[in-house]
């Protein structure tokens, strides 16, 4: 009989000591359920700040624009852009970036058709910028041709 009574005691020994424990892991539950919904809140602002912060932000052109994934060109990823796209979205933003700066450089000019390369000019004669253009070949007016580094005459 007192194995039993011994038996029966542990027995109700471990059924509080697991209630105790179903109630501390229900009080944790609640707590971080509590601090879940709090940091979800802050989530939520911080995501709505974002959005209000984008869409009051001034973009260089009226395709560009800022996405989840970073910068977006027509609605699609800038770097699935073509090159020549590319180029003319990001002399746009230089010169949004830099209204003191006059001067703008771009390396990869031969990626530019005639029609991107005068788009490009007009922009930027437009907005009073001044292009520094990479490119290859001597035909074009107003050129300063390097060649092995060294400037040459222009009218040679």
């Amino acid at each position: 009989i007192r194995a039993r009574q011994a038996e029966h005691a542990d027995i109700a020994r471990r059924h509080r000591e697991a209630a105790a424990a179903r109630k501390a892991a229900a009080e944790k539950t609640s707590t971080l359920a509590g601090e879940q919904a709090a940091l979800t809140a802050r989530i939520e602002a911080l995501d709505k700040a974002r959005a209000d912060a984008l869409a009051a932000a001034a973009m260089p052109l009226p395709d560009l624009s800022v996405g989840d994934d970073g910068l977006l060109y027509r609605g699609l990823p800038f770097s699935q852009a073509c090159d020549g796209e590319r180029i003319r979205v990001s002399v746009a933003i230089a010169m949004a970036l830099s209204p003191g700066l006059r001067d703008i450089i771009i390396r990869n000019g031969a990626l530019l058709d005639e029609v991107g390369l005068a788009t490009i000019a007009g922009q930027a004669d437009a907005a009073g910028y001044r292009l520094w253009v990479e490119r290859v070949g001597t035909g074009d007016p107003g050129a300063i041709v390097f060649v092995d580094g060294a400037a040459l005459d222009a009218a040679a």
